[in-house]
């Protein structure tokens, strides 16, 4: 795994799009509980995404990472 500084710079960078949505990361933070992994950080996205997109939205997160996390996000929606 990545070192906590470059996983945040990394995820500062993300931009994804899932169908239609446009999805950005801001205030990114990598915690570690133990074994666990955790971000916490703020999703804007272009509209609001079904289970299915924030499940996608989840694994890409993990990828860029590079080991499985717990995510914890608050969403942003661009109106």
């Amino acid at each position: 795994m990545i070192e906590k500084v470059q996983v945040e710079q990394v995820l500062s960078r993300f931009a994804y799009t899932i169908g239609t949505k446009e999805i950005h990361l801001q205030h990114i933070e990598l915690q570690k509980h133990g074994s666990t992994l955790e971000v916490r950080c703020e999703v804007i996205s272009s509209d609001i995404l079904s289970k299915e997109e924030k499940s996608l939205l989840k694994q890409k997160i993990s990828d860029e990472v590079g080991a499985e996390v717990e995510v914890l996000v608050s969403f942003l929606y661009r109106l």
